[in-house]
């Protein structure tokens, strides 16, 4: 295993891909890289995989036993594209291993908008082809599939069946918990009180489902607006989004449920959510609301619910679906 370890890391080649070679590296990255979620959020095995070589990433991508979805390979190769190795990486390999991506299990927003955008995907003239095929697929009942007649344009892998490795179990995955210290809350509600400007506090970023997110708080004309919206890094560009269900929970430091949203939000192509969860499509919004008497006051409907002023927020966000 360690000299599997060698052979994949820091850009050196394999000596041979005789079968035993090749299973002795397979195993070594489905033991540290086959739960994906776990490479992308944990900072050390997210720098273990930014270091292996183009040949250890076209047999990580083969193989059927990674846990996740196809968003996350994505997301895992634009990461590698963006470290020492990557930046290295040959026009061929970068064709490789773009040849290797199951395109047709990618959301319809990275398949049809985001993937052509990043550098590294090498096939950008054949994917409205194939964006156009997939369409046409699922549009046909029982006139037989289109790619009998076009799948000979594209890589063999991009009508590849889902990834079957089992993830680590856990709500945690779909979930995001931000604890707003009652300093950044209290100041916030100070600076936009004296300037009467909007104030804004962030969450740290979180990836859920394929896509990075952050939470925002927006203080402005005695309104506290909360929103979720696609966030980006140095590697990943703002993802477009069409659509992300969500629900939300805003607790008391004791742990009492404050508000609990059921009404799910929407992020609709690619816009910001609505204030504390609108109805699909719809233009209304649900603030909270606060006055100069420290009263948090939520408005629900047309009816006002009043509360006790609170020195923090806990606020527990639940991502549905991603699109």
């Amino acid at each position: 295993m360690q000299l599997a370890a060698l052979a994949l890391k820091e850009g050196s080649s394999p000596p041979c891909w005789c079968p035993q070679v090749k299973g002795v590296c397979l195993a070594w990255l489905l033991e540290h890289f086959a739960d994906m979620y776990s490479v992308i959020t944990e900072e050390a095995k997210r720098k273990d995989f930014s270091i292996l070589c183009p040949a250890a990433l076209e047999l990580w991508m083969a193989s059927d036993e990674l846990a996740g979805i196809e968003d996350d390979v994505l997301v895992l190769l634009t990461t590698w594209h963006d470290g020492e190795q990557g930046q290295k990486a040959g026009a061929e390999d970068l064709a490789l291993l773009s040849s290797l991506l199951r395109v047709q299990n990618l959301r319809k927003s990275n398949r049809c908008i985001n993937l052509v955008h990043l550098p590294w995907f090498a096939d950008k003239e054949l994917l409205p082809i194939f964006n156009y095929s997939v369409e046409e697929e699922e549009a046909e009942v029982d006139a037989g599939s289109i790619f009998e007649h076009t799948g000979s344009l594209f890589p063999s892998a991009w009508t590849g069946r889902e990834r079957e490795g089992v993830p680590a179990t856990g709500a945690a995955r779909s979930e995001f918990v931000w604890d707003v210290p009652e300093g950044e809350y209290t100041s916030a509600l100070t600076r936009e009180a004296e300037s009467g400007l909007l104030t804004e506090l962030c969450s740290p970023p979180f990836y859920c489902r394929g896509a990075f997110f952050m939470a925002k708080l927006k203080f402005e004309d005695g309104q506290l607006g909360f929103y979720l919206q696609p966030a980006a890094n140095s590697a990943h560009p703002k993802a477009r989004l069409t659509k992300v269900v969500w629900d939300l929970e805003c607790r008391r430091p004791e742990h009492e449920i404050l508000r609990r949203q059921p009404t799910r939000g929407y992020i609709v192509r690619g816009r910001k959510a609505w204030l504390l969860g609108g109805a699909e499509g719809g233009d209304g919004v649900q603030p909270l609301a606060y006055d100069a008497e420290r009263i948090l006051w939520v408005r629900d409907g047309s009816r006002l619910a009043q509360f006790p002023y609170l020195s923090n927020f806990t606020f527990y966000i639940t991502i549905r679906s991603v699109q």
